[in-house]
């Protein structure tokens, strides 16, 4: 159903998609072709909720600097509207943009503004934003705030089954295990990640994790058919901890579900597949899928 709502987030999602198994370039395409159709249908909070999706992907692409652009429009216009549910979301995201581009100052203040901001029951900004301020202790050396931070995303994430916010607290974890010289604790967190990222089918989060793990202890791919990009498996044949700390710089992390859309990807990772659920607003699943193999 090209030219609906629908069909436009069709495109988005199928981007996010794309994005996990690593054709970044394919993914943008998608998301932009998707966002420009909601723009010329006039949803404009519609709009600015998927720059979760368009932010995240930047992120997985290693262009924070893109990302954090994306998602400053788009908080800027959920600022100005009614819609406060995902606020929050965008912002905690933007602070993980400042963290990627080395700007921890600023990464820390905007957690903390986004911790104010979220109801006590939105569970993925208050976990994003705790894994946020970890990594920023971590990284300055503040072991017992990492380790407190750390643990209060993982007290929030753990009981959720929203895998991509488990994947990136579980890496939020290991670099504080990292900073802290607890070896055993790191690999086990690189693991986890690991496991996390395979049940979700997300490559690349799954290559950045393995990057963190010795050669003997990284898990081979049972998936036929999946495509890693030529970076991923650079990243994967780096078993240095910096290849590690480069990788969390270049990654992000799949979106999570918005008050317009929810998808869960099937085994199989594939875009144009059916064994995933996907809905939107006004939609039945049946539609759903049908939009989702447009283009």
């Amino acid at each position: 159903m090209p030219g609906s709502s629908i069909g436009a987030t069709a495109l988005v999602m199928r981007g996010a998609m794309l994005g996990m198994q690593g054709r970044l370039g394919e993914a943008r395409t998608e998301i932009e072709r998707g966002r420009r159709m909601l723009q010329d249908l006039g949803q404009r909070v519609h709009w600015a909720g998927t720059a979760m999706v368009a932010g995240e992907n930047e992120l997985r692409a290693g262009d924070p600097r893109a990302a954090e652009a994306i998602l400053r429009a788009g908080f800027d216009v959920l600022n100005e509207s009614a819609e406060t549910g995902y606020l929050a979301s965008v912002r905690g995201l933007l602070a993980q943009a400042m963290l990627e581009q080395g700007r921890n100052e600023e990464a820390l203040r905007i957690a903390e503004e986004t911790r104010r901001m979220s109801a006590p029951d939105d569970f993925e900004p208050h976990a994003r934003a705790a894994a946020v301020r970890a990594r920023v202790l971590a990284l300055a050396g503040d072991l017992g705030g990492a380790e407190g931070a750390v643990a209060e995303a993982e007290d929030i994430a753990t009981p959720t089954e929203y895998l991509p916010l488990r994947i990136f607290v579980a890496l939020a974890r290991a670099e504080v295990e990292h900073a802290a010289g607890r070896l055993e604790g790191e690999r086990e967190a690189l693991e986890e990640a690991v496991r996390l990222s395979a049940l979700k089918g997300d490559v690349v989060a799954g290559e950045a994790a393995r990057a963190g793990l010795p050669l003997s202890r990284r898990p081979r791919d049972t998936g036929a058919g999946t495509r890693t990009s030529t970076a991923q498996r650079r990243c994967a044949g780096d078993s240095s901890m910096s290849g590690f700390r480069a990788a969390l710089r270049r990654k992000g992390t799949p979106s999570k579900e918005s008050p317009w859309f929810h998808f869960e990807l099937g085994a199989d990772s594939n875009p144009a597949s059916t064994s995933g659920s996907f809905w939107a607003h006004g939609s039945s699943k049946g539609e759903a899928r049908q939009a989702l193999n447009i283009g």
